[in-house]
Protein backbone atom coordinates (compact mmCIF):
# COMPACT_ATOMS: atom_id res chain seq x y z
CA UNK A 1 0.00 0.00 0.00
CA UNK A 2 1.18 3.47 -0.69
CA UNK A 3 0.63 5.84 2.19
CA UNK A 4 -0.42 9.44 1.65
CA UNK A 5 0.27 12.11 4.20
CA UNK A 6 -2.75 14.20 5.06
CA UNK A 7 -1.68 15.55 8.42
CA UNK A 8 -0.07 18.96 8.83
CA UNK A 9 1.19 18.87 12.40
CA UNK A 10 2.63 21.90 14.13
CA UNK A 11 6.39 21.87 14.64
CA UNK A 12 7.31 19.64 17.58
CA UNK A 13 10.40 19.72 19.80
CA UNK A 14 10.59 15.91 20.15
CA UNK A 15 10.09 13.55 17.23
CA UNK A 16 8.03 11.19 19.42
CA UNK A 17 5.36 13.89 19.65
CA UNK A 18 4.56 13.33 15.97
CA UNK A 19 3.33 9.78 16.68
CA UNK A 20 -0.43 10.60 16.80
CA UNK A 21 -0.19 12.38 13.43
CA UNK A 22 1.87 9.57 11.89
CA UNK A 23 -0.56 7.01 13.26
CA UNK A 24 -3.39 8.58 11.28
CA UNK A 25 -1.31 9.14 8.13
CA UNK A 26 -0.21 5.50 8.13
CA UNK A 27 -3.76 4.25 8.84
CA UNK A 28 -2.67 2.59 12.09
CA UNK A 29 -0.35 0.30 10.07
CA UNK A 30 3.37 -0.25 10.02
CA UNK A 31 4.87 1.65 7.09
CA UNK A 32 7.02 -1.38 6.25
CA UNK A 33 5.27 -4.68 7.03
CA UNK A 34 1.79 -3.08 6.87
CA UNK A 35 0.52 -4.98 9.90
CA UNK A 36 -2.32 -3.16 11.66
CA UNK A 37 -1.64 -2.11 15.23
CA UNK A 38 -4.67 -4.11 16.41
CA UNK A 39 -2.79 -7.30 15.48
CA UNK A 40 0.13 -6.37 17.76
CA UNK A 41 -1.74 -5.12 20.80
CA UNK A 42 -2.32 -1.50 19.88
CA UNK A 43 -0.27 1.63 19.38
CA UNK A 44 2.05 0.66 22.25
CA UNK A 45 3.72 -1.81 19.86
CA UNK A 46 4.56 1.02 17.44
CA UNK A 47 7.01 3.86 17.36
CA UNK A 48 8.41 6.62 15.19
CA UNK A 49 11.02 5.60 12.63
CA UNK A 50 13.41 7.96 10.87
CA UNK A 51 13.31 6.81 7.26
CA UNK A 52 16.73 8.35 6.68
CA UNK A 53 18.50 7.45 9.94
CA UNK A 54 18.95 10.22 12.47
CA UNK A 55 22.55 9.14 13.05
CA UNK A 56 23.38 9.86 9.41
CA UNK A 57 21.20 12.92 8.78
CA UNK A 58 20.78 14.78 12.05
CA UNK A 59 19.12 17.72 10.27
CA UNK A 60 16.10 15.48 9.52
CA UNK A 61 15.53 14.61 13.18
CA UNK A 62 12.29 16.64 13.42
CA UNK A 63 11.28 16.76 9.74
CA UNK A 64 7.83 15.22 9.55
CA UNK A 65 8.28 13.85 6.01
CA UNK A 66 11.23 11.76 7.24
CA UNK A 67 9.21 10.19 10.06
CA UNK A 68 7.26 6.95 9.59
CA UNK A 69 4.88 4.98 11.82
CA UNK A 70 6.50 1.58 12.31
CA UNK A 71 5.96 -1.47 14.45
CA UNK A 72 8.70 -1.88 17.01
CA UNK A 73 10.05 -4.97 15.25
CA UNK A 74 10.48 -3.29 11.86
CA UNK A 75 11.84 -0.18 13.55
CA UNK A 76 14.40 -2.29 15.42
CA UNK A 77 15.34 -4.34 12.33
CA UNK A 78 15.88 -1.20 10.27
CA UNK A 79 17.66 0.63 13.06
CA UNK A 80 20.35 2.91 11.68
CA UNK A 81 20.80 0.84 8.51
CA UNK A 82 21.11 2.72 5.25
CA UNK A 83 22.53 1.47 1.95
CA UNK A 84 26.15 2.33 1.23
CA UNK A 85 27.05 4.41 -1.82
CA UNK A 86 28.11 1.22 -3.56
CA UNK A 87 24.78 -0.48 -2.76
CA UNK A 88 22.88 2.58 -3.93
CA UNK A 89 24.88 2.59 -7.18
CA UNK A 90 23.79 -1.04 -7.69
CA UNK A 91 20.12 -0.08 -7.17
CA UNK A 92 19.74 -1.12 -3.54
CA UNK A 93 17.69 1.07 -1.22
CA UNK A 94 14.84 0.90 1.24
CA UNK A 95 11.40 0.95 -0.30
CA UNK A 96 9.60 4.18 0.47
CA UNK A 97 5.90 3.48 1.10
CA UNK A 98 5.13 7.20 0.82
CA UNK A 99 6.48 7.26 -2.75
CA UNK A 100 5.59 3.80 -4.08
CA UNK A 101 3.57 0.69 -3.32
CA UNK A 102 6.16 -1.85 -2.12
CA UNK A 103 3.79 -4.81 -2.29
CA UNK A 104 2.82 -4.11 -5.89
CA UNK A 105 6.04 -2.77 -7.40
CA UNK A 106 8.80 -4.65 -5.55
CA UNK A 107 7.53 -7.55 -3.42
CA UNK A 108 5.37 -10.51 -4.40
CA UNK A 109 3.58 -13.13 -2.29
CA UNK A 110 4.99 -16.62 -2.62
CA UNK A 111 1.66 -18.22 -1.66
CA UNK A 112 2.69 -19.58 1.73
CA UNK A 113 2.80 -16.22 3.48
CA UNK A 114 6.37 -15.61 2.40
CA UNK A 115 7.39 -12.67 0.24
CA UNK A 116 9.78 -12.70 -2.70
CA UNK A 117 11.61 -9.68 -4.05
CA UNK A 118 11.14 -8.61 -7.65
CA UNK A 119 13.70 -5.80 -7.57
CA UNK A 120 16.93 -4.76 -5.88
CA UNK A 121 15.10 -2.33 -3.57
CA UNK A 122 12.67 -5.14 -2.73
CA UNK A 123 15.57 -7.46 -1.95
CA UNK A 124 17.31 -4.86 0.23
CA UNK A 125 14.15 -4.06 2.19
CA UNK A 126 13.07 -7.70 2.54
CA UNK A 127 16.49 -8.67 3.89
CA UNK A 128 17.09 -5.76 6.27
CA UNK A 129 13.58 -5.57 7.71
CA UNK A 130 13.27 -9.36 7.80
CA UNK A 131 9.80 -9.18 6.30
CA UNK A 132 9.69 -12.98 6.15
CA UNK A 133 9.97 -13.35 9.90
CA UNK A 134 7.76 -16.11 11.28
CA UNK A 135 5.15 -13.83 12.86
CA UNK A 136 4.52 -11.93 9.61
CA UNK A 137 4.37 -15.08 7.48
CA UNK A 138 1.89 -16.63 9.90
CA UNK A 139 -0.19 -13.44 9.85
CA UNK A 140 -0.21 -13.33 6.04
CA UNK A 141 -1.18 -17.05 5.86
CA UNK A 142 -4.08 -16.44 8.24
CA UNK A 143 -5.33 -13.52 6.19
CA UNK A 144 -5.05 -15.50 2.95
CA UNK A 145 -7.06 -18.34 4.53
CA UNK A 146 -9.65 -15.95 5.98
CA UNK A 147 -10.16 -14.33 2.57
CA UNK A 148 -10.69 -17.76 1.01
CA UNK A 149 -13.24 -18.61 3.71
CA UNK A 150 -15.05 -15.32 3.17
CA UNK A 151 -15.23 -15.97 -0.59
CA UNK A 152 -16.52 -19.48 0.09
CA UNK A 153 -19.24 -18.13 2.38
CA UNK A 154 -20.27 -15.61 -0.25
CA UNK A 155 -20.45 -18.32 -2.93
CA UNK A 156 -22.45 -20.57 -0.58
CA UNK A 157 -24.94 -17.83 0.20
CA UNK A 158 -25.40 -17.16 -3.51
CA UNK A 159 -26.53 -20.79 -3.98
CA UNK A 160 -29.06 -20.75 -1.13
CA UNK A 161 -32.54 -19.32 -1.47
CA UNK A 162 -33.18 -17.09 1.53
CA UNK A 163 -35.96 -14.65 2.35
CA UNK A 164 -34.88 -11.25 0.93
CA UNK A 165 -34.49 -9.59 4.34
CA UNK A 166 -32.27 -12.43 5.63
CA UNK A 167 -30.20 -12.45 2.42
CA UNK A 168 -29.66 -8.70 2.79
CA UNK A 169 -28.73 -9.09 6.45
CA UNK A 170 -26.20 -11.85 5.65
CA UNK A 171 -24.75 -9.82 2.80
CA UNK A 172 -24.40 -6.79 5.10
CA UNK A 173 -22.62 -8.93 7.73
CA UNK A 174 -20.14 -10.27 5.18
CA UNK A 175 -19.48 -6.75 3.89
CA UNK A 176 -18.90 -5.55 7.45
CA UNK A 177 -16.42 -8.37 8.14
CA UNK A 178 -14.61 -7.66 4.89
CA UNK A 179 -14.41 -3.93 5.58
CA UNK A 180 -13.33 -4.47 9.20
CA UNK A 181 -10.62 -7.03 8.55
CA UNK A 182 -9.52 -6.61 4.94
CA UNK A 183 -8.37 -3.37 3.46
CA UNK A 184 -8.77 -3.80 -0.31
CA UNK A 185 -5.51 -1.88 -0.86
CA UNK A 186 -3.47 -4.41 1.12
CA UNK A 187 -2.57 -7.64 -0.70
CA UNK A 188 -3.09 -9.83 2.39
Amino acid sequence: MRFFRNETPPQQTKYQDYKPFLRRDFLHRCAYCEIHEDHLGGHWAFGVDHFRPKSKLRKLLLVYRNLYYACNLCNTMKGETWPSRSEQKDGYRFLDPCQEDPYVDHLAPAGDGMLESRTEPGEFTLKHLRLNRRQLCRHRRRLIEAKKNLESLRAGLARVVLPPELALEMSDHLAMVEKEYFNPDVPY
